[in-house]
């Protein structure tokens, strides 16, 4: 499965996929998710990313995109997380998103 996630994509999958929890075999895969999923440190610096002490983010390059390849396993996992994820928010990086995952109207 190939991706190209804005900032907030990125993240927000991250979070979803860093809060999973389950037997040893989801655990792995959700590992496996977040090496690539999480930014690294010179992402995060090229895109000025700062953790705010609420715990929220910003970051100064709002347009960045992030092309990521995922396993084809490891994309059905993620695709049924972000599915039975229940915090969805309504806004045009979720339904774009959506559509990268192959997640329609059901």
């Amino acid at each position: 499965m190939e991706l190209s996630l804005n900032v907030w994509q990125r993240i927000i999958l991250a979070r979803i996929i860093g809060a999973v929890h389950g037997d040893a075999q989801t655990v792995h895969k959700a590992v496996h998710l977040l090496d690539v999923l999480e930014l690294s440190s010179q992402e995060k610096e090229e895109i000025g990313y700062q953790e705010l002490p609420d715990g929220s983010a910003r970051w100064e390059k709002v347009d960045a995109r992030f092309d990521l390849e995922i396993d084809g396993n490891l994309g059905a996992f993620l695709v049924q997380k972000a599915k039975e994820f229940q915090g969805w928010t309504v806004n045009k990086d979720v339904v774009e998103l959506f559509g990268q995952l192959g997640i329609t109207e059901e």
